[in-house]
């Protein structure tokens, strides 16, 4: 069985149980403009960051206003985030084995930086990669990107996230993937059919870490 080198995660959905979050703060922000898209709209136009799905639903004259009002849900509302229970400790378990970790999300910057920093999670990564600083998922750049920095080849990095943009990326970037299903919900669940993790535990064996104690 293949031990991969470096493991290569998204955020929402995938570290965070964090899309409700992201529904309700992009209706805040779309809120006084009379827009007020449902989550499947919603789940629908991810890929890009927020700002530019905020210019799609209130137009580029509205969307500074907007987007300071998204940032000020996500900051109100943090600390109702939920981190997926097993995931710290493989984090943690993989720097201890070597094993580099990377995250891609197509959240943007601002937005990152304030969840990992509010929940402990920017030293679980050795490097990140936002949607603003990258094409958005599918494309392979963000996943190249992390793999440059992380001095790893395609071949060694297994990415897991929770979106079919998320395996079609890592296709993209030849890089073998899984989809995480701990976090789905009816509008976010695919039908697409990819190997799969019901939780992160199952990454042990393909990482060659230990089980926890």
């Amino acid at each position: 069985m293949t031990n991969y080198r470096c493991l290569i995660l998204d955020l929402d959905g995938t570290v965070v149980n964090s899309h409700d979050y992201t529904f309700a703060a992009i209706r805040h922000a779309c809120a006084p403009f009379g827009v007020r898209p449902d989550d499947a709209s919603i789940h629908a136009a991810f890929g890009p960051d927020e700002g530019v799905i905020l210019r799609r639903l209130v137009g580029a004259n509205n969307v500074e206003v907007a987007y300071a009002r998204l940032q000020h849900y996500y900051a109100e509302h943090v600390h109702a985030l939920e981190v997926q229970a097993e995931v710290r400790t493989l984090l943690h378990d993989c720097q201890v084995q070597g094993v580099r970790r990377g995250l891609f999300t197509g959240r943007g910057s601002d937005s990152t930086r304030l969840i990992l920093e509010r929940l402990d999670l920017v030293a679980c990564f050795d490097a990140i990669v936002a949607g603003d600083h990258a094409p958005p998922k599918p494309a392979a750049n963000g996943v190249l990107a992390l793999l440059q920095r992380l001095r790893c080849a395609p071949r060694e990095a297994l990415l897991v996230g929770d979106s079919p943009l998320d395996l079609r990326a890592a296709s993209a970037a030849g890089t073998d993937a899984r989809l995480a299903t701990w976090f789905m919900s009816d509008v976010t669940r695919s039908g697409v059919e990819a190997p799969t993790l019901s939780s992160p535990g199952e990454l042990r064996a393909l990482l060659g870490l230990p089980r926890p104690v």
